[in-house]
């Protein structure tokens, strides 16, 4: 994916913990992500200085540069507000993953549908655990509610059929959790 140029850039400068007072600054490792902000799009980017000691008695330098910030996919140009609001547009919303992109294209950025695709699919497996945490509170409320709701579901071996499924979905009320 490429980030737009016509987009405005929030720089973010990253120095290393460790003290560079005595280092001297060779470079920069910069990394884009594209940010979100509700109705805005920019790009924020993350500059990394790079530093290099002197040499010491043997010759030997050495190079510090600052960490990146841990993201939820790595790689991923998308920022982490960018990716929170796509899942709640989509999952609270019910905002369809081809209506979001409409609505991002009217701001200046075309996102291919299989790359928003990928990143529901990848922030789905990222929340497997809490998804596994609140199956087990479920699991062992003394009381718990349940709802069975039919949905028409597609079937990847049937073109353009669907079927009548089922989502059972159960509410631990004294422990607030669904």
């Amino acid at each position: 994916l490429a980030l737009p140029a016509h987009l405005p850039v929030v720089e973010i400068i990253h120095e290393p913990t460790e003290d560079v007072s005595a280092m001297q600054c060779i470079g920069e490792e910069v990394t884009e992500e594209l940010g979100y902000a509700p109705a805005s799009l920019f790009i924020r980017r993350h500059i990394r200085r790079k530093y290099i000691t002197a040499e010491d008695a043997e010759g030997n330098q050495r190079v510090a540069i600052a960490a990146l910030p841990e993201r939820p996919l790595p790689k991923c140009e998308a920022s982490v507000e960018l990716l929170t609001q796509m899942i709640i547009d989509k999952h609270v919303y019910h905002l369809p993953i081809y209506r979001q992109l409409k609505r991002l294209a009217q701001l200046g950025v075309v996102i291919p549908a299989s790359t928003a695709d990928n990143w529901q699919r990848l922030l789905g497996l990222l929340l497997r655990p809490l998804y596994a945490g609140l199956r087990a509170v479920c699991k062992t409320s003394g009381y718990l509610q349940a709802d069975e709701t039919t949905l028409k579901v597609q079937d990847r071996t049937k073109k353009g059929t669907t079927h009548t499924g089922v989502m059972w979905v159960y509410h631990a009320v004294l422990q607030r959790v669904v």
